[in-house]
């Protein structure tokens, strides 16, 4: 009877362990990697939130109700100069989804090695504009398709203020052909860190967004003297895919 019982807790503790192996599974041979982007949001020295009032730099009451915007074309410079691109590269950010602020995706089988620089596109670029709609992050049931212009809205931002007339500000930012290209290009050179990718790893790159800089990062934007709603390609949506361009920065990586 005491041979039984030896050889039974000996199979539970055998099958214990298996279960606990199972729960954790290491692929033998993965050489790749997994890269996670995450994106604070603030409004200037203030954590950004909805339904939070705020003021713009032309002093314009803004309390934001939406913030959305895509992140595609995702690539990464290795310190030998070599480039890896994300395959199918699109990302819907929204803010709906904030944990604390931040929104928060990552990239699979990202190759191993030491990366020194990361660009994206802050919008949606020409190829998929041109194809029609799309699925997944790309599909219309998202919200940012204009299906009367057949192209995508890259960053859409919308609130209430008391300077607008009827109380709402809405800025829906894209176009895709010239002079209205609504999308911008973002590079960083992690200000000399590495992304160290390794075997099963993931590291972290940090970004802030300030979204107070959509109303003066290169262009002041006064509620009171211009629109309080762009709907579409214009040279105001030129105007404000510029400030938008300017609302990102890097912070900082762990690996």
């Amino acid at each position: 009877m005491k041979r039984f019982l030896t050889i039974s807790c000996a199979a539970i503790a055998l099958f214990a362990i298996s279960c606990k192996k199972d729960n954790n599974p290491v692929t033998p041979g993965n050489t790749n990697s997994a890269l996670t982007l995450k994106f604070e949001h603030n409004w200037g020295a203030e954590s950004f939130r909805f339904g939070q009032a705020y003021l713009s730099s032309s002093n314009d009451t803004i309390t934001p109700t939406l913030l959305r915007y895509y992140i595609s074309n995702v690539k990464i410079t290795k310190t030998d100069g070599s480039v890896w691109a994300e395959p199918e590269s699109y990302h819907l950010v929204d803010y709906t989804d904030a944990i604390n602020g931040v929104v928060t995706f990552t990239i699979p089988n990202v190759p191993s090695g030491d990366y020194k620089a990361l660009s994206y596109l802050v919008g949606v670029d020409s190829v998929r504009n041109y194809s029609g709609a799309q699925t997944g992050a790309l599909d219309p049931a998202n919200g940012m398709f204009w299906t009367w212009n057949s192209g995508y809205i890259y960053f859409k931002f919308e609130g209430n203020t008391p300077q607008a007339k009827g109380g709402k500000c809405a800025y829906h930012i894209g176009g895709f052909t010239a002079p209205f290209v609504g999308s911008r290009p973002f590079s960083t050179t992690l200000n000399g860190d590495l992304i160290k990718a390794t075997p099963n790893s993931i590291p972290q790159v940090h970004l802030a967004l300030d979204v107070a800089k959509l109303f003066s990062g290169v262009n002041t934007w006064d509620i009171d003297t211009t629109n309080s709603t762009v709907h579409m390609p214009s040279a105001n949506s030129v105007k404000l895919a510029d400030n938008m361009q300017r609302m990102f920065e890097f912070e900082h990586i762990h690996n």
